[in-house]
């Protein structure tokens, strides 16, 4: 996969006359194989990939996508934020190691969207809930005799389950999810006042245009009597435009350098607790065969169900040994995958943070230029 980026978006009116109901995103999209796809997705289909994602690769942090906005999903701001904040979605994706080679992205970018419809009916996103069929529901008599003859080991193995507390193996994991539940609140109080500071900005420029309406009406009162004076004021609207126009491109570039960035990362902290949790799940089944394990040892040892017991535990201890090397392997590609987040974050904000200022000392220097050539005229 060499490339994807969203190349247009429309809101779409599909109720009554003025009402909008969704937004479209129109995605181009090239392979390496030469070839090439243009498809036309909503955000719940960019919902239903990233579910796919989650589902698919317990280890891996996922990149996150915008939250949904059910009252202001249609505002302008909103549009063209989602529309940003997926496109650095898709160009994640293709270009991640592991994630990249994902059937779930190559369908999501190739497929029409009757085909990709039928791929998302036929591949629901996965739930959170399990539900268990009834006897009858697997099959009648046969299955329910077989139902119920493994109903013992079940509840003693709920029972083992339910006393289990999670014991911790390694506390740089703990430290890690304590530092992510603190650095997004950290990043959503700063997220607070960079918002309110744009917004204060850009009443600044809303405050600079008022000006310039007032000079262009005193402008035209002196025009008649005192011509040079009007000449004057003329020229020092045209420069407060001007300098109002570049502060509203800062601004701008504020919003979506910064702003986006301190999103972004707050996001990203979710995406990497659930991989921490997806472990912590793993030491919690693993945990869980020690203990049943533990149990159907002490039941043989004791002399207690012959040879049903002894073959019990033969298939505890297997249990056991697979699922320690499942903890063992999800336990070092999250840590791998923490090394990797941690060098991206401190990256991306360094960039940020350099782009910002980079855009400030452009609008200072050509504000100067502009207050320069004003003085020069007076």
């Amino acid at each position: 996969m060499a490339k994807a980026e969203i190349s247009d978006l429309k809101v779409v009116e599909d109720g009554p006359k003025g009402i909008k109901s969704f937004v479209t995103y129109h995605i181009k999209a090239e392979f390496t194989d030469g070839s090439s796809a243009h498809v036309i997705r909503r955000y719940s289909d960019f919902e239903w990939l990233h579910s796919q994602l989650e589902s698919q690769f317990k280890a891996t942090i996922v990149p996150p996508i915008p939250e949904k906005d059910t009252f202001f999903r249609f505002s302008p701001e909103v549009v063209f934020y989602r529309r940003r904040q997926l496109g650095r979605f898709l160009s994640r994706l293709i270009t991640h190691p592991e994630l990249c080679h994902s059937k779930s992205i190559h369908s999501f970018l190739s497929e029409t969207e009757d085909g990709f419809a039928q791929l998302r009916a036929a591949e629901p996103a996965p739930s959170s809930g399990t539900s268990q069929q009834t006897p009858q529901e697997k099959g009648g008599a046969a299955a329910a005799s077989a139902f119920f003859s493994s109903v013992f080991t079940a509840v003693t193995d709920i029972a083992t389950s339910l006393t289990t507390d999670v014991q911790e193996v390694d506390s740089s994991f703990t430290d890690q999810s304590i530092y992510l539940e603190e650095l997004r609140e950290k990043l959503n109080t700063l997220l607070s006042a960079t918002t309110h500071n744009i917004q204060l900005n850009t009443q600044q420029v809303e405050h600079s245009v008022s000006f310039a309406k007032e000079l262009e009406n005193t402008e035209s009162f002196e025009r008649k009597n005192f011509p040079q004076v009007a000449e004057n004021l003329s020229k020092l609207k045209d420069t407060e435009l001007a300098v109002a126009d570049l502060y509203q491109k800062l601004v701008q570039n504020q919003v979506e350098m910064f702003e986006d960035a301190l999103k972004d990362q707050s996001a990203y902290t979710v995406s990497v607790e659930r991989v921490l949790k997806n472990r912590e799940e793993a030491l919690k089944q693993y945990q869980i065969a020690q203990a049943t394990t533990k149990a159907k040892q002490e039941k043989v040892d004791s002399g207690q169900g012959g040879e049903l017991a002894t073959s019990e535990l033969t298939k505890a201890q297997e249990t056991e040994a697979q699922l320690k090397d499942e903890f063992e392997k999800i336990s070092a590609d999250v840590k791998h995958q923490l090394e990797i987040y941690h060098g991206d974050k401190s990256r991306q904000m360094r960039v940020a943070l350099r782009e910002l200022a980079r855009e400030n000392i452009e609008y200072g220097e050509q504000s100067i230029a502009l207050w320069k050539d004003f003085a020069k005229t007076m």
